[in-house]
C-alpha cells in the first residue's frame, strides 16, 4: 500500500493539468501502479517543492513509467476518504466526484 501525503485531513492527489501526456491514467491496467502515481507521498512532496526532475526520476525508478507528463503535474487536495475517479482527455487529467457523473443516480 502506498504512503500518502496527508495534511490537515486532506490527501494530496497527483494529476496532469495540461494536454500532452497523462500521469496516473498511463497505468489504468495496473491498479497498484496507478494508485502509486496518484498518491505517492514522495512524488507529491517533490512536486509541491517544484523539483520536477526529482519527481520524474523517482517515478521512472519506482513505477517504471515514461514520466514525460511531469511538467504539467500538479497536486490537488481532497478530504481523506473521498471517493473519486480520474478522466483523461489528450493527456489532461480531471478529478471527478461520483456526484459529478451523470450516469450515476441515487
Amino acid at each position: 500500500m502506498v504512503e500518502k501525503l496527508i495534511q490537515d485531513g486532506m490527501v494530496a492527489v497527483l494529476v496532469t493539468r495540461h494536454f500532452g501526456y497523462g500521469w496516473s491514467t498511463l497505468s489504468w491496467e495496473d491498479r497498484e501502479k496507478a494508485e502509486g502515481l496518484l498518491f505517492d507521498r514522495e512524488l507529491a512532496e517533490l512536486t509541491l517543492a517544484g523539483d520536477m526532475t526529482g519527481t520524474s526520476t523517482l517515478a521512472e525508478q519506482r513505477y517504471g513509467i515514461d514520466a514525460r507528463g511531469v511538467n504539467s503535474l500538479g497536486v490537488d487536495w481532497l478530504p481523506v476518504g473521498t471517493r473519486f475517479f480520474v478522466t483523461e482527455h489528450a493527456g489532461a487529467e480531471t478529478i471527478h466526484l461520483p456526484q459529478d457523473n451523470p450516469l450515476v443516480t441515487a
